[in-house]
Protein backbone atom coordinates (compact mmCIF):
# COMPACT_ATOMS: atom_id res chain seq x y z
CA UNK A 1 0.00 0.00 0.00
CA UNK A 2 1.13 3.33 -0.77
CA UNK A 3 -0.13 6.88 1.42
CA UNK A 4 -0.83 10.11 -0.84
CA UNK A 5 -1.14 13.29 0.73
CA UNK A 6 -4.73 14.75 -1.09
CA UNK A 7 -6.16 18.21 -1.45
CA UNK A 8 -9.65 19.24 -2.10
CA UNK A 9 -10.82 21.87 -3.91
CA UNK A 10 -12.19 23.36 -0.72
CA UNK A 11 -9.06 23.33 0.92
CA UNK A 12 -9.27 20.24 3.34
CA UNK A 13 -6.12 18.23 3.15
CA UNK A 14 -6.52 14.07 4.03
CA UNK A 15 -4.97 10.79 3.17
CA UNK A 16 -5.23 7.76 0.92
CA UNK A 17 -4.29 4.63 0.47
CA UNK A 18 -3.66 2.89 -3.01
CA UNK A 19 -2.11 -0.12 -3.71
CA UNK A 20 0.11 1.63 -6.14
CA UNK A 21 0.51 5.58 -7.64
CA UNK A 22 -1.58 3.75 -11.05
CA UNK A 23 -4.33 2.54 -8.89
CA UNK A 24 -4.80 6.13 -7.71
CA UNK A 25 -4.97 7.74 -11.32
CA UNK A 26 -7.37 5.00 -11.98
CA UNK A 27 -9.70 6.06 -9.20
CA UNK A 28 -9.06 9.53 -9.87
CA UNK A 29 -10.11 9.30 -13.55
CA UNK A 30 -13.25 7.19 -12.88
CA UNK A 31 -14.08 10.10 -10.29
CA UNK A 32 -14.07 7.73 -7.48
CA UNK A 33 -12.30 9.78 -5.11
CA UNK A 34 -14.13 12.32 -2.67
CA UNK A 35 -13.01 14.24 0.22
CA UNK A 36 -14.23 12.72 3.32
CA UNK A 37 -14.71 16.02 4.79
CA UNK A 38 -17.39 17.77 2.25
CA UNK A 39 -17.56 15.61 -0.43
CA UNK A 40 -16.13 17.43 -3.43
CA UNK A 41 -14.62 14.91 -6.09
CA UNK A 42 -11.75 17.79 -7.16
CA UNK A 43 -9.44 16.01 -5.59
CA UNK A 44 -5.67 16.39 -6.36
CA UNK A 45 -2.46 14.76 -4.82
CA UNK A 46 -0.16 17.08 -2.88
CA UNK A 47 3.34 16.84 -2.19
CA UNK A 48 3.68 14.67 1.51
CA UNK A 49 6.82 15.25 4.20
CA UNK A 50 9.29 12.93 4.43
CA UNK A 51 8.57 9.82 7.00
CA UNK A 52 11.61 8.79 9.25
CA UNK A 53 10.93 5.61 10.87
CA UNK A 54 12.86 5.52 14.08
CA UNK A 55 12.72 3.32 17.18
CA UNK A 56 11.99 5.16 20.41
CA UNK A 57 14.76 3.16 22.18
CA UNK A 58 18.60 4.02 21.61
CA UNK A 59 20.72 1.59 19.98
CA UNK A 60 24.02 0.52 21.42
CA UNK A 61 26.74 1.59 19.01
CA UNK A 62 29.32 -0.18 20.56
CA UNK A 63 31.51 2.30 22.32
CA UNK A 64 32.78 2.39 25.72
Amino acid sequence: MIVFDLLCGEGHRFEGWFGSAADFAAQKDRRQLACPSCGSGQVERVPSASRVNASSAPRDCGWR
